[in-house]
């Protein structure tokens, strides 16, 4: 028997070629999309788990009232690594870690390096990165070590061996390479290409952050001892807090811990889209299979006397189950190969999109090899139980005859159906609509200053930072140059500090976002002052001890008239001064919160970034001019530059990332929604072929009776509608309170996801309601 059914199923297959392939298509793209998802969802989750003592090694984070809000924040002050291992027995280990930017130098190559790590020396015993060359327990022994990556060594060295040779970082210290680290792998969120000891922090900055408990500015990791509990360990920290930091006990209130294996997961956001992309991928490879089914059902009329006759040689029900299943189960076998290769093709675009670095490694991946089989068994018995149960209840007598008959409950069902592939695709398309309108809604908001054809130019060497006038006004012999500023303003990223303001009580405090900037910063980003005036080099007063604030700040102070009152960001080398203006709110961080208090202090020196206001004209001269320019004052330094739209946009990479993702999922919802409203429409057809053709002898015209088909159709689509845009609004209203500031969620939104499924549905509709009605009427009456 077994034998028999799959050369009738391969009969079949092979006699419906166009309903098999469209059948063996969708199954394949809805495996396609389940297999991608599967990867991804496995990679994210594989994140850190490779080190050997990863359940057992924790983030230290802090907790902090702010303005009467709990926050948490992910860095830590430098004392609290040694402090831990004084205090906690329970604690085994500990690393501090600081994330850098510099340029390095080797002879005569020099690149601008990010991923420079400055930690403790036990780093690489915590943590299992391995080395290829280099002992881990002596490789930061020294003070003046490094150890680079492979990828590094190639970099600057060739083919070379590079242990013992130099590398110059921050254009003072020398440092001697003792070991090569293999590629960091991408499932780490510790992506380092040189490690450099921690203590030289403080000769780096010129402060003590070694000592210092006022500066929370570090990432610390502890390994606990087996057995030993997380939960125990918070309970103690207000008292460990009190000890160290008695001068203002109140914050942080408390240490927390973040497993390492949960960091990528809650820092970075992905566990919501790890759920989101999950039940995405489960709907397109349900909808994949109620495509199947209707299908299915559709072109099952032609094999009711085929059933009849198994059932009259001694068929049982099961039996004809298990051939219907087996057939499912035959087809999605087929469509297994070719959903492999879709992914195949399809990952790099996935990898590009999710900026991640799967592999298709798939024989080697045991997981991944259970979790497509199962997705295969899954789809197959998904399409093949509705078809399989219906088909094998029918009687024999009606069989033969070729009576096939459906009662209401099985024609309600398959409408049921596809009016819920019509729900998800206009979700999904609502969703896709509202995420692009959110995304061109950033584009276009007025953020309080100019952004436009701004060129920021990073200064990470003293040379730059020592010459800035020299640089400007050389820099101004450019037509094309219009203002230019120097600061550490950076749209997206700002410290957070303490401040000391006039009128403090002593139970106050206040945490305020605040830039080092030049004369030029306000006239250069077209910031308006309110009150009082900018700062300026008519008033050498103001250098390194005048403040301006925005309107926020003013209200979190109470102040109504500032202007001269004192004022001081509790950071070593900034002095306390006076406010001379007051600006307008302004844009510095994303939309996503509301406009934080801001100060600005005059320290050019402090500044890290050259701010360059160019014309819309001969854009490529003035940057080539610029270049020039940066080179003639640092020769070794490597130019490098951005355009300050670019960045502000990359603030919303991650939801712009999701508007793409639910494009594609749009798409294939689409496409699978159609060929299910297809099989509805063919069986429709094949339903009512004596129908139409009585109409036809009757008088009935093309237009009539295509009109009359398609009206069937169109009620299940209006009803998705219906049903669809309540979800969708519930869904997307939620997703827009992530913004402080967004974009209304407008009915043309809710319009025009109805126009494009409509018209979609309409054309696909048309295509069996036109082979019907233009069928010979003679031939329609003849049909069994």
């Amino acid at each position: 028997m077994l034998k028999n059914y799959i050369k009738v199923a391969f009969r079949n297959i092979k006699k419906n070629k166009v309903f098999s392939l469209i059948n063996l298509m969708g199954l394949a793209l809805g495996m396609c999309c389940g297999f991608l998802i599967f990867l991804y969802v496995q990679h994210e989750l594989s994140y850190d788990r490779f080190h050997e003592k990863a359940e057992r090694i924790y983030r230290v984070v802090t907790e902090w009232n702010v303005e009467g809000k709990t926050q948490i924040h992910q860095t830590t002050a430098a004392p609290i690594a040694p402090a831990l291992l004084k205090d906690y027995s329970e604690v085994q280990s500990a690393v501090r870690i600081r994330r850098a930017s510099s340029v390095v130098s080797c002879g005569e190559k020099s690149f601008i390096e990010g991923g420079i790590y400055l930690v403790d020396p036990s780093f690489l015993e915590l943590f299992n990165f391995p080395l290829i060359k280099g002992n881990p327990e002596t490789a930061l022994k020294d003070r003046n070590s490094t150890v680079i990556t492979e990828e590094i060594a190639k970099k600057y060295f060739g083919d070379q061996d590079p242990i013992g040779k130099r590398l110059t970082i921050w254009r003072k210290h020398d440092f001697k390479i003792t070991a090569v680290a293999r590629n960091v792998p991408g499932n780490t969120h510790l992506r380092f290409n040189f490690l450099v000891r921690f203590d030289l922090v403080n000769s780096l900055s010129n402060y003590n952050y070694l000592g210092s408990w006022n500066a929370w500015n570090f990432f610390t990791y502890i390994l606990l001892n087996k057995n030993c509990s997380a939960a125990e360990f918070e309970e103690k920290s207000p008292d460990f807090i009190k000890k160290y930091r008695g001068i203002n006990p109140t914050n942080p209130r408390k240490l927390h811990l973040l497993s390492l294996v949960k960091i990528n997961l809650e820092t970075y956001g992905k566990l919501k889209y790890i759920h989101l992309f999950t039940a995405i991928a489960i709907v397109i490879l349900l909808l994949a299979c109620v495509n199947f089914l209707n299908l299915s059902v559709a072109r099952s009329s032609i094999r009711v006397k085929e059933i009849g006759m198994r059932k009259v040689i001694g068929a049982g029900r099961t039996q004809i189950v298990k051939q219907f299943m087996g057939e499912c189960l035959l087809l999605a076998i087929f469509a297994l190969p070719v959903a492999l290769f879709l992914a195949h093709l399809l990952l790099p675009s996935l990898n590009n999109l999710l900026m991640t670095s799967i592999r298709s490694n798939y024989l080697q991946n045991l997981s991944f090899i259970s979790g497509i089989l199962g997705i295969a068994v899954l789809a197959a018995l998904l399409s093949g139980s509705y078809p399989s149960l219906y088909l094998s209840g029918l009687q024999p007598v009606q069989a033969l005859r070729g009576e096939f008959r459906s009662n209401r409950r099985t024609i309600g069902l398959r409408h049921f159906l596809v009016t819920f592939q019509f729900i998800i695709t206009v979700v999904l398309i609502v969703s896709t609509l509202t995420i692009h309108n959110q995304m061109g809604f950033i584009q276009k908001k007025n953020l309080g200053f100019n952004k436009d054809f701004v060129v920021n130019v990073p200064s990470l060497t003293e040379d730059l930072k020592e010459k800035d006038e020299y640089i400007k006004s050389e820099l101004y012999k450019n037509s094309g140059i219009n203002k230019v500023t120097v600061s550490t303003f950076s749209p997206g990223s700002f410290p957070n500090q303490s401040v000391t303001w006039e009128g403090k009580k002593d139970n106050e405090e206040l945490m305020m976002a605040w830039y080092a900037v030049d004369h030029d910063f306000i006239k250069t980003f077209e910031i308006e002052i309110l009150e009082g005036r900018d700062f300026s080099r008519d008033f050498p007063s103001d250098n390194r001890a005048a403040y301006i604030l925005n309107e926020a700040a003013l209200k979190a102070l109470g102040w109504k008239n500032p202007l001269g009152k004192t004022f001081r960001i509790d950071k070593a080398g900034l002095t306390q001064g006076r406010i001379v203006g007051i600006m307008k709110d302004f844009h510095f961080a994303s939309l996503y919160a509301d406009i934080k208090p801001l100060a600005l202090i005059l320290d050019p020196r402090m500044g890290s970034t050259y701010s360059i206001k160019i014309s819309k004209k001969n854009v490529r001269e003035t940057l080539s001019f610029i270049e020039k320019t940066f080179k003639e004052f640092a020769p070794h330094m490597p130019f490098r530059y951005s355009f300050m739209d670019d960045e502000i946009t990359e603030m919303y990479i991650a939801d712009d990332r999701l508007g793409k993702m639910l494009d594609s999922f749009s798409m294939i919802a689409l496409f699978l929604a159609c060929m299910g409203l297809l099989g509805l429409a063919s069986f429709s057809t094949i339903r009512r072929t004596r129908e139409i053709g009585i109409r036809k002898i009757l008088g009935a015209s093309v237009p009539g009776i295509i009109l009359q088909l398609s009206k069937e159709f169109t009620k299940g689509v209006v009803a998705a509608n219906i049903i669809a845009w309540p979800l969708a609004y519930f869904m997307m209203n939620k997703w827009l309170q992530n913004f402080a500031y967004r974009a209304s969620l407008g009915i043309w939104v809710f319009i025009f996801s109805a126009l494009i499924v409509l018209l979609t549905a309409l054309i696909t509709v048309s295509y069996q309601a036109v082979r019907a009605a233009i069928a010979d009427p003679v031939e329609s009456l003849r049909y069994e």
